[in-house]
């Protein structure tokens, strides 16, 4: 009995992976950006976080955060952050949901922002 190449799985993944990248791809550039749940918290704390700010937010940092949110999705421009948001230090606001995520992107965000 013949044994399979060696490099069978090699060759399938080779076939595969360029038509699946590209078919993804093509997808995420015809999406429209959505922000859902609480999608406006997170960008909230990677806008401040790539402008060099970290938890607990000061007000400056939230207002400013909130005003590029809402500039990107217009549903934003009357959102409560103080309902959003938990008493900090004197003055600063921390939001209940954990920012490990928004840490993450907050470098490419600070990159994206160059291009601004």
């Amino acid at each position: 009995m013949a044994n399979p190449p060696h490099n069978a799985p090699s060759r399938w993944l080779a076939h595969w992976t360029l038509p699946c990248a590209l078919m993804l791809a093509a997808l995420a550039v015809g999406t429209t950006p959505k922000l859902v749940g609480d999608g406006g918290e997170y960008f909230v704390y990677a806008v401040a976080m790539a402008r060099g700010s970290v938890p607990p937010l000061t007000q400056r940092a939230l207002a400013d955060g909130k005003s590029e949110l809402a500039s990107a999705d217009a549903r934003f421009q009357a959102w409560d952050t103080d309902a959003a948001t938990i008493a900090g230090p004197p003055g600063d606001r921390d939001f209940v949901h954990f920012w490990f995520y928004p840490a993450l992107a907050a470098p490419g965000v600070a990159v994206a922002r160059l291009g601004a």
